[in-house]
């Protein structure tokens, strides 16, 4: 039997109910578990034991089926609903008060990560004097590798963040979190070993900072786009291009990795030569005369099933990396640390 929604019902509030759910659960609650067990599969047959693999999403989902929706969307439509004529990628104007949102939760988060992290920076448009945006605080967070990232996990959800994987960009750059509703913060925990998500953001940022032209027509461009797509599917998308174009005016090459404040810049070495053979494996030589094997098995799997092993074929290098004739790239970096020396 299904619960009734309270009269003035709000995400956040159902957000909590999820998070509690899951933690008693996890923690061997027995009324919590049965509760699980009605509305997850998976669990029927595993008794009264706890489920120490409970996801936040599964937990979202039995509260969702508890209210007699079919899932979390479908719940978190019912409560918030859109607002007619609402742009939900609409801009509003700079606002003094963003710089000082930033300080607020970058001590939050400080406190958190402590000495782990080896910077904390405001990025986005809210980030940018006198450049209009979303309203939404973007912060990112540097740690030493992804591995040490996800040992904070539980400590950031604690803050009231929600992961949001389909916005990761592991196996190469950053965890990705957000917070409120609508999202009032977006934290990106970024990796150093990884990936260039740390320059390309500060550098763009620090560019429209100091050129005035460019961020007026970021200013345009953005307002552009809301205004003939709210949904956002194509709203990042569709800023690639002029991103890109700022970020050579700035100086920014492909490739290239963090340097930690006051070291050189990092970039890795380049690869010379590619040769494709059998069972979706490489051999590559770098310019450093670093030469060895790469297995795109596992790689391919995840991120390009679709994809067969004929699509990997025909190769060719690039200046930033090796990319495929089906528009597959990966990046120099990436290849250079995953190379099995012959």
């Amino acid at each position: 039997m299904s619960r009734s929604l309270p009269p003035r019902a709000h995400l956040e509030h159902l957000k909590k109910q999820a998070k509690d759910l899951l933690r008693l659960a996890t923690s061997g609650d027995a009324a919590a578990i049965a509760r699980s067990r009605v509305h997850l599969t998976r669990l029927s047959d595993s008794g009264n034991a706890a489920p120490a693999d409970l996801t936040l999403q599964e937990a979202q989902f039995v509260i969702a089926r508890e209210y007699g929706f079919s899932s979390w969307s479908e719940l978190s439509r019912a409560v918030e609903p859109k607002i007619p004529g609402e742009q939900r990628f609409a801009q509003v104007p700079y606002q003094a008060v963003w710089p000082k949102l930033f300080e607020s939760e970058k001590e939050r988060l400080r406190a958190v990560f402590g000495r782990a992290a080896l910077e904390i920076e405001h990025i986005g448009s809210t980030a940018i004097e006198g450049l209009s945006g979303r309203g939404t605080i973007d912060i990112a967070v540097m740690v030493t590798g992804h591995d040490q990232a996800a040992g904070f996990k539980s400590a950031i959800l604690d803050l009231g963040y929600d992961p949001d994987p389909q916005n990761w960009t592991y196996p190469t750059e950053r965890d990705f979190y957000s917070r409120g509703n609508p999202r009032d913060y977006h934290l990106s925990v970024a990796y150093a070993d990884r990936g260039g998500f740390w320059d390309r953001q500060i550098m763009f940022r620090d560019y429209l900072r100091t050129h005035r032209e460019a961020r007026e027509a970021y200013a345009e461009l953005k307002a552009e786009l809301a205004a003939k797509d709210d949904s956002g599917k194509g709203y990042a998308r569709d800023k690639t291009e002029f991103v890109y174009e700022i970020l050579t005016r700035a100086g920014w090459r492909y490739g290239q990795i963090y340097a930690a404040p006051g070291q050189e810049l990092g970039l890795p070495p380049t690869p010379i030569s590619v040769e494709s053979r059998a069972n979706l494996e490489l051999f590559v030589v770098f310019d450093d005369g670093k030469a060895g094997t790469f297995d795109m098995t596992n790689l391919v799997g995840r991120y390009m099933p679709h994809l067969a092993a004929k699509d990997f074929t025909r190769v060719r290098v690039e200046a930033e990396g090796i990319r495929w004739e089906t528009g597959a790239v990966i990046d120099s970096a990436y290849l250079y640390r995953h190379l099995s020396r012959t």
